[in-house]
């Protein structure tokens, strides 16, 4: 039977559990929640900085610098499709979530 690949020598990207850590994780500039518009993404709910920040081989990448700024559309449009006010950033109630 083959024997499983050794974590320290196995090349494979990691995935990212977001749900496992979103509690502990904040923009680093605003200090505000983030969320997970996909697995390669964390997005800033901060509507003045409107950060996105890069998940390389499973591993956030929440350097001050290293955010890219999303235009308002963009920021509005992940913020809608997470739950939360395109507006504020703030999660929006159970009942005005859904279209």
């Amino acid at each position: 039977m083959p024997r499983p690949p050794d974590k320290a020598t196995d090349d494979r990207p990691r995935p990212f559990d977001f749900a496992a850590v979103a509690d502990l994780l904040v923009c680093p500039v605003a200090r505000t929640p983030l969320v997970c518009p996909d697995p390669g993404s964390l997005v800033s709910c901060d509507p003045e900085t409107r950060l996105r920040y890069a998940v390389e081989d499973g591993i956030p990448v929440l350097l001050p610098d290293s955010g890219r700024t999303l235009n308002r559309d963009e920021w509005e449009r992940v913020m809608r499709a997470q739950g939360r006010d395109p507006s504020t950033g703030q999660p929006l109630p159970p009942e005005s979530a859904s279209p």
